[in-house]
């Protein structure tokens, strides 16, 4: 352990989601509300006293590199299409 260290995690949407429901301490169920898009970016702050979501879904990277490519959430955007 490193304290103030920073760490990056890299994973599927789902976990991702999980986490962020963890940090901001709703039942794990609510991650069909969170929209997280492949390759978007959050960011969390974690010190002894206090874990804070500081940034959710952020795909402003893609828009240099790809503008012509959508973020899509296969969990939520299938949903979605549907209605």
């Amino acid at each position: 352990v490193h304290p103030g260290a920073d760490l990056l995690l890299v994973s599927h949407g789902g976990p991702i989601k999980a986490l962020l429901c963890y940090i901001l301490g709703v039942e794990v169920r609510s991650l069909f509300r969170i929209k997280q898009d492949n390759t978007a970016v959050s960011l969390v702050e974690v010190d002894d006293a206090t874990r804070r979501v500081v940034l959710v879904n952020d795909t402003c990277h893609l828009t240099a590199a790809g503008a012509d490519l959508a973020p899509r959430d296969v969990l939520t955007d299938a949903g979605e299409n549907a209605l």
